[in-house]
């Protein structure tokens, strides 16, 4: 008996009969997770009712290879059931199997959710693949997600700051799994108005972030020039492959490590020539 056999048997034994198993532990209204090998002593110490043991598995391996081993799918999966009519009375110890038992990686929880609630609703099977149809298709949004993938460190810093700001909630971000998981919540929500709204924050605080890091050594100084200056500072730039903000800043060099020209500049009448005296 392999371990989704022994899992599926173990599980619709609990689901259907609400039975409460015997763990030594003081609070005896919330089981704890039982291992694999707990399991299969529970299930082979105990026999099974009748109407238990002739239970199959109504998917084989081929009809669920599109499940992937990943908390992001799973978590879509379950709040896809959640959402189909003929599951919300499902209880959380079918949804969340990893509660009763431990040992047991995305995949396989997923496939145990799928085998225990196929026993009681036979749709299930049509459920899947389409569940399997739209996953292909929501899977491809990954635009939001393509931003994480350099200093993503960084950018999980501005989210979870940006997202406690907005929502006063705790933002628990630890890599780009989580942050998958919450842009699948915000949409499977229809909350896209507010998803853009907290990644339109997220970036611009990380652009101030970079913009800061890059140019710890400088301070910003606005200046108010006459527009002419402005033009040909912009002209002269263009010709020597320069911004405008890194030609200003040669002049300025110059000048301040130059006494002599700098004297001069400050003996000189400040008057702008027209264009065509350059």
């Amino acid at each position: 008996m392999d371990n989704r056999m022994v899992a599926f048997l173990f599980l619709s034994f609990f689901q259907n009969t609400n039975r409460r198993l015997p763990f030594q532990q003081k609070n005896k209204d919330t089981p704890k997770a039982m291992n694999n090998l707990d399991m299969v002593i529970y299930l082979l110490g105990n026999s099974l009712p009748i109407n238990f043991r002739n239970l199959e598995i109504s998917f084989s391996n081929q009809e669920i290879d599109w499940i992937e081993n990943n908390e992001r799918q799973r978590r879509w999966i379950i709040r896809k059931l959640q959402s189909e009519r003929s599951f919300r009375d499902t209880s959380n110890d079918v949804l969340f199997p990893e509660r009763i038992i431990s040992g047991f990686s995305p995949k396989q929880l997923t496939t145990l959710t799928l085998d225990v609630i196929s026993t009681y609703d036979k749709l299930i099977k049509v459920t899947a693949k389409q569940y399997e149809r739209e996953w292909k298709e929501f899977n491809k949004n990954n635009s939001l997600l393509a931003w994480f993938k350099d200093d993503t460190k960084g950018k999980i810093e501005c989210l979870t700051k940006r997202y406690e700001e907005k929502f006063d909630d705790d933002c628990f971000i630890n890599n780009v799994e989580d942050i998958a998981i919450l842009i699948d919540t915000f949409e499977l929500n229809n909350q896209q108005d507010k998803l853009k709204n907290l990644f339109d924050s997220i970036k611009s605080l990380h652009q101030k972030r970079t913009f800061k890091k890059r140019h710890k050594d400088k301070e910003q100084c606005n200046v108010m020039l006459p527009t002419d200056l402005l033009k040909r500072l912009k002209k002269q730039a263009v010709n020597h492959g320069v911004t405008r903000s890194q030609l200003i800043q040669k002049i300025l060099i110059q000048a301040m490590n130059d006494k002599t020209l700098l004297d001069q500049l400050l003996a000189n009448d400040f008057t702008i020539k027209k264009p065509d005296e350059d």
